[in-house]
């Protein structure tokens, strides 16, 4: 790539936002990054932001080519192993089968189970809503009590 005017002042401006970013490490203050460098306190602020900002993306971009040189693994292994899992080779089928899960676990393929708990316990005869109702007036009950017993404490009464 050749070097530029602009590439030479993008290098710069990097290195003042990682120098921004090693001040602001050490604990200390936006004033203070500030005063060390040269700018104003929003100026420090926005070299650090941008700072955290490229190193998020280079992690962002290191984790998808990790992922992605894992996929090409998992790709090798089951092409490896499917003919002898299409055979019925049990020990294969079993390897082949944790390959797969391991691919859907990488890429999010397996969707938290969802539980309707209000649906099953209907249909068990457990009166939901009534027991719902019960619990928040139970804990409304709490609260009030609460509330009457710290007025009376403020007040310096007490009942008996």
């Amino acid at each position: 790539m050749p070097v530029t005017k602009f590439s030479g002042k993008r290098a710069r401006a990097v290195l003042h936002e990682r120098r921004a970013l090693a001040l602001r490490t050490t604990g200390l203050c936006y004033a203070r990054i500030a005063e060390a460098m040269g700018l104003s306190e929003s100026g420090a602020r926005m070299c650090v932001v941008r700072a955290i900002g490229r190193l998020e993306a280079e992690v962002s971009e290191a984790a998808s080519e990790v992922k992605r040189l894992e996929l090409e693994r998992l790709d090798r292994m089951q092409t490896a192993l499917w003919a002898k899992a299409a055979k019925g080779d049990t020990k294969a089928i079993d390897s082949s089968l944790r390959v797969m899960e391991r691919r859907a676990r990488l890429v999010g393929l397996d969707a938290p189970i969802l539980f309707n708990w209000r649906k099953d316990a209907e249909r068990m005869g457990i009166p939901v809503a009534e027991v719902f109702d019960q619990m928040v007036g139970a804990a409304l009950r709490e609260i009030e009590q609460a509330s009457d017993e710290d007025e009376e404490q403020q007040a310096g009464t007490r009942r008996p």
